[in-house]
């Protein structure tokens, strides 16, 4: 069976809408370097302050979801366990992945009318 190898660099060059091209490659571990240079590009081509602001949003959200999910977690460290039906509870049961956090802050951007 074969494989498919994608140039992100050549993916990158082409997409014209940066913020679903920038959910793409958050996507993949392997494309921090193509990442840097979507958002160096969005800067040098002066994009607007809403669509870099979103930008760097959805970055830092992705980030913070994935350091979040390489802490251990309370009971991992062995700390007490949380009472069932207690907010900490809730809070170590539902985690959100990287993908979600991404989408959330899509969706979220469409609702305000921003278009890219």
């Amino acid at each position: 069976v074969g494989q498919l190898c994608v140039d992100l660099y050549a993916l990158a060059r082409s997409s014209l809408d940066k913020f679903c091209l920038l959910q793409f490659l958050l996507a993949r571990s392997n494309a921090q370097g193509v990442i840097l240079e979507v958002l160096r590009c969005a800067i040098d081509e002066q994009e607007s302050l809403p669509v870099l602001s979103r930008m760097f949003e959805l970055l830092c959200a992705v980030e913070a979801q994935r350091k979040e999910a390489q802490s251990p977690t309370p009971v991992q460290r062995g700390a007490p366990r949380p009472r069932a039906g207690s907010a900490r509870a809730a809070s170590v049961i539902f985690q959100h992945g990287a993908g979600e956090a991404a989408n959330a802050s899509y969706r979220a951007g469409w609702a305000y009318g921003d278009s890219f």
